[in-house]
């Protein structure tokens, strides 16, 4: 543990730079769960959610919204009012329970591959929202295709089952 007294706690998220913010942020977490676990103090996750906005360069998903709601899923409660986290009576975990400690990654957006069929999924979505109809696009897919689409109706499906 790269962090092991409040002292470098503090001066590390005071201190820390683009460079180096993911290993800072990471030591700091690391410290943070030391501290519950051994001491049951939950000081180092307060100092963080009232810093966050001065943390330079934070990497994706390390928000304080994210950060509350990770402490949260760990068994820790957060009280809005008064900007505090408490580590309740029942709370139970272990280091190695904190995982890597890189919390913020589970919410960090995965982008889907960009597949040919993914690109023409979003250009549907998009003409969708800017009012054509499904005849309309129908009609433009067909175009490019030299072919005719069209949707029957039910009365039109109905009397095409009749028929056959």
């Amino acid at each position: 543990m790269n962090i092991d007294t409040f002292r470098k706690f503090k001066n590390a998220i005071s201190r820390s730079s683009k460079n180096t913010i993911e290993q800072t942020l990471t030591d700091c977490m690391e410290f943070a769960a030391f501290q519950i676990c051994k001491h049951r103090n939950a000081t180092p996750y307060a100092i963080i959610i009232s810093n966050m906005s001065q943390i330079a360069g934070k990497p994706k998903g390390f928000t304080r919204k994210n950060l509350i709601e990770f402490i949260q899923s760990i068994g820790l409660e957060f009280d809005k009012s008064k900007n505090v986290v408490s580590v309740p009576k029942a709370f139970k975990k272990e280091i190695a329970d904190f995982g890597d400690f890189k919390w913020w990654t589970i919410f960090q957006d995965v982008t889907p591959e960009k597949t040919p069929s993914n690109k023409f999924q979003q250009a549907v979505k998009s003409a969708e929202s800017n009012g054509l109809t499904l005849d309309q696009m129908l009609e433009v897919v067909g175009k490019q295709f030299n072919v005719e689409l069209t949707v029957p109706t039910i009365d039109e499906a109905i009397a095409e089952a009749i028929a056959a």
